[in-house]
């Protein structure tokens, strides 16, 4: 299930999505194919909520992306920045 969704003010047809299960995964073509780029997210627990995903609008690829896992018992807070 999708939980945050952005979309590139920069370059044209570039967007981001999150999960409930821990995903997040990018788009260069609006969507068409996507590629799953969890694993470039440095300690990012198995599972994870993501809350929120934000492009930039000053960084061209920039991308922020908050998330939780209390599902998980695991009260943390991750928050990561490309």
């Amino acid at each position: 299930t999708l939980t945050a969704v952005a979309e590139s003010e920069h370059t044209a047809g570039v967007l981001y999505v999150g999960t409930d299960d821990g995903l997040v995964r990018v788009s260069t073509d609006d969507g068409a194919t996507w590629s799953d780029v969890t694993t470039a997210i440095p300690d990012a627990p198995t599972m994870m909520w993501v809350n929120q995903i934000h492009a930039s609008r000053h960084v061209d690829g920039r991308v922020y992306v908050a998330a939780n896992n209390y599902r998980n018992d695991d009260y943390d807070n991750y928050l990561w920045r490309s």
